[in-house]
């Protein structure tokens, strides 16, 4: 009986497959992501996406991010549009769909889950 031998061009497809396992970003990774998104910023723009609520900023250097992930609940805080806001961020799962319809898949960012308007 001849043994059951798989194409090597399979066999390398299931091992690539196997180690690209989702994980989300540990403690320490999610500190450094934090660092390079500013504390305290002017709010640009509140847009209330499909699968997120995305959130423009500019900072005291005039530095601007634009699309930063926020929960939906932040994408309600219009009245301070155009205000310097202190701005909290947690790790967050996204539905990682084309559209807000189920499929399955989610993903984890460093997301926008607090807001509160700031004085110098």
């Amino acid at each position: 009986m001849k043994p059951i031998s798989f194409p090597f061009w399979l066999t390398l497809l299931l091992g690539a497959v196997a180690c690209t396992a989702v994980k989300e970003p540990s403690p320490v990774q999610a500190e450094q992501m934090e660092a390079n998104l500013p504390a305290v910023a002017t709010i640009t723009e509140l847009v209330n996406g499909d699968l997120a609520c995305y959130v423009d900023l500019i900072d005291n250097q005039g530095n601007q991010y634009q699309g930063l992930y926020a929960t939906f609940e932040i994408c309600e805080e219009t009245a301070l549009i155009g205000q310097t806001v202190k701005l909290t961020y947690q790790p967050a799962s996204f539905n990682d769909c084309d559209s807000n319809e189920p499929c399955g898949k989610s993903k984890t960012e460093l997301a926008i889950v607090q807001i509160e308007p700031w004085e110098n």
